[in-house]
């Protein structure tokens, strides 16, 4: 619904995305100059899952959805339910959903400590008034799963992992206009995530506390400076980030702000597309954790401008070619920065580096289409050219204390290039077949 997830999924792809699928209502992908509206990056894309927590319009009547699910192959199940009930001027939105399931069965053996048990519920309220809404939403998820073990240089026995997701949401929407074509957008969102591992035997191997503040206004405006559409806003945010257990990262702040503009317009056969994104982040650790090492109490300034242009032509009512080029930025994370420890799961010992420099590079993408009521053609080639790009990289040294090799977070050139394609043809019967 517009707002950031906040959990631990970005560091590593041992932790779990804090987000239950089975009741979103639809899924929203981003690309092109409108990425700048919600990020400085304008390599790849954002996806949006929209679930109208808080429900922006009114709705005929009582509506909703109830569903169950079933696995064999881990004897996994869940169950959820979703409605939304309207009352006059307000409306009121409640969900639930479980999911259990055991460890996963392969063609060799069980693996162990695979198991997962997941819960997720949220209640939304809203007041709508002429053509426009406020409303409150509260979000808590929270899940409890196992990741296996017993290789060479992970947990023996595996870790469990607990982790547990609150957001609290406010929105509204303010018409500026007699139509549905311009108003103004305010939200804020404040989320605490708690993240735990645990070794086996129950000692408390890692912790990771987040407090995260957000705050954002936008205004979609149409028909203003020889413009169709005008999209600008700016956002704010503080984050504290904790750490405890056997990670030495040093916890700290950050505070960031940006302003965003994205322009639409139409001449004849072609659509132009152009945004803009200025941001400043600023990191501040401390000394709470006594065993994290000077090097890595830093403070860290950054100032990073981005830039989007896409052009589109229409061939004809059936073809159309486009070409996007982007000036992408990031500042570092927390983790790429200040981050010190061991990580069984990912077989390292993992360490930022507190001289990163900002994440930058041009993105270039060109592309062709063809449709008609049968047949959807799409072509693309994409290169994005990084002077500066972060990553990980084994510096070839070993930790001895736990004998993993270091990985340390680095900037070097980088280059990504590829093409994309895609066909779906309609057969017959309602049938289509895509590829």
């Amino acid at each position: 619904d517009g707002a950031k997830s906040v959990d631990l999924f970005v560091t590593s792809p041992d932790h779990a995305v804090s987000i239950e699928p089975f009741t979103v209502e639809r899924i929203e992908v981003i690309r092109g100059p409108r990425v700048l509206t919600q990020s400085s990056s304008t390599a790849g894309g954002i996806v949006n899952i929209i679930r109208n927590d808080i429900p922006p319009l009114p709705s005929g009547g009582i509506s909703g959805l109830a569903g169950i699910s079933f696995e064999s192959v881990n004897n996994s199940y869940l169950g959820a339910t979703a409605v939304e009930v309207p009352f006059y001027q307000f409306a009121v939105r409640g969900e639930y959903s479980y999911r259990e399931a055991g460890d996963l069965r392969t063609p060799g053996s069980t693996l162990k400590n695979s198991s997962i048990e997941t819960s997720n519920r949220a209640i939304g309220f809203s007041y709508l008034f002429n053509r426009g809404f406020v409303g409150i939403s509260l979000r808590e998820f929270g899940s409890d799963y196992g990741v296996p073990g017993g290789f060479v240089g992970a947990h023996p026995f595996g870790v469990d992992i607990s982790m547990f997701r609150r957001q609290i949401s406010l929105k509204s929407q303010i018409p500026l206009s007699a139509g549905r074509s311009e108003w103004l957008s305010l939200q804020f969102n404040r989320d605490y995530y708690r993240h735990q591992e645990f070794e086996f035997g129950g000692t408390l191997g890692a912790e990771f506390s987040v407090y995260n503040y957000n705050g954002k206004v936008e205004a979609t405006l149409s028909d203003k400076f020889g413009f169709d559409r005008i999209i600008t806003g700016a956002e704010g945010t503080y984050k504290d980030f904790l750490i405890g257990g056997f990670v030495f990262t040093a916890p700290t702040k950050s505070y960031s702000g940006s302003a965003y503009s994205f322009f639409q317009s139409s001449f004849g056969d072609w659509n132009l597309e152009a945004g803009v994104r200025l941001q400043s982040d600023h990191l501040r650790p401390t000394r709470r954790n006594q065993s994290a090492r000077d090097r890595f109490i830093k403070e860290k300034d950054y100032t990073t401008l981005s830039g989007a242009l896409s052009i589109l032509y229409s061939v004809n009512e059936h073809t159309g070619i486009g070409l996007s080029l982007g000036r992408s930025t990031r500042t570092p994370s927390i983790e790429e920065l200040y981050s010190e420890g061991p990580h069984l799961a990912a077989y390292s010992y993992e360490t930022g580096n507190p001289e990163l420099g900002y994440e930058r590079g041009w993105t270039a993408e060109i592309f062709g289409f063809y449709k008609n009521e049968e047949v959807f053609l799409l072509l693309t080639g994409f290169r994005n050219d990084f002077g500066y790009f972060i990553s990980p990289r084994n510096t070839g040294r070993i930790n001895f204390a736990t004998l993993l090799p270091v990985y340390e977070a680095q900037g070097e050139a980088a280059i990504f290039h590829g093409f994309e394609a895609k066909a779906e043809i309609s057969l017959w019967y309602g049938f289509s077949i895509e590829s």
